[in-house]
């Protein structure tokens, strides 16, 4: 009994209007479980697994979404010092006569600036994902937020990862590697 008493607080904190919508939906899925036992000898269950399939994946597709948008803004704004990077050291590869002193100013060139540029991206990745917590989707329950929190991160590092296939064998072309 404590229970339900302490499940109907959690309840009665949330506005009238959602609260009919939640009661309305519990009703209706009860509704149509008992009317497809009765009635419909289990064929409307398949088709609720269905949905709850097709749910999922939009759900999944819309973190998919976030993340990579949280991403691409990140790479946005540090595209800029990246390809110029990239562009000084593929036009000091291209010049005839390299000396030892300027490959070496060129690697540690690179590295510091590989070095900023992913501080960078992690800041500005950081920010954007603390940005949508703080006015997008908080869950109450901490485990739905470690679920939500796992499946945005993995879906984060897909991202990273790819962006990662794309620049390294631009890095390994160079004539200082």
């Amino acid at each position: 009994m404590n229970w339900i008493r302490n499940q109907y607080s959690k309840f009665s904190v949330l506005p009238q209007k959602q609260r009919v919508l939640l009661v309305s939906f519990s009703v209706g899925v009860i509704v149509l479980t008992l009317s497809d036992k009765f009635y419909f000898s289990g064929k409307l269950l398949g088709a609720l697994n269905t949905f709850e399939i097709i749910a999922a994946g939009v759900g999944l597709s819309a973190l998919m979404i976030f993340a990579g948008v949280a991403v691409m803004r990140a790479l946005f704004h540090v595209a800029a010092g990246l390809s110029l990077l990239i562009f000084l050291a593929q036009s000091y590869c291209e010049i005839p006569s390299r000396t030892s002193s300027g490959n070496s100013a060129l690697q540690l060139l690179l590295a510091m600036g590989l070095l900023y540029i992913v501080f960078d991206f992690g800041s500005i990745l950081y920010s954007g994902l603390k940005e949508y917590f703080v006015a997008g989707f908080k869950p109450k329950d901490p485990v739905w937020s470690i679920i939500f929190i796992g499946i945005l991160f993995l879906m984060v590092v897909f991202f990273v990862w790819a962006v990662f296939q794309v620049v390294s064998p631009i890095f390994r072309s160079l004539c200082v590697y």
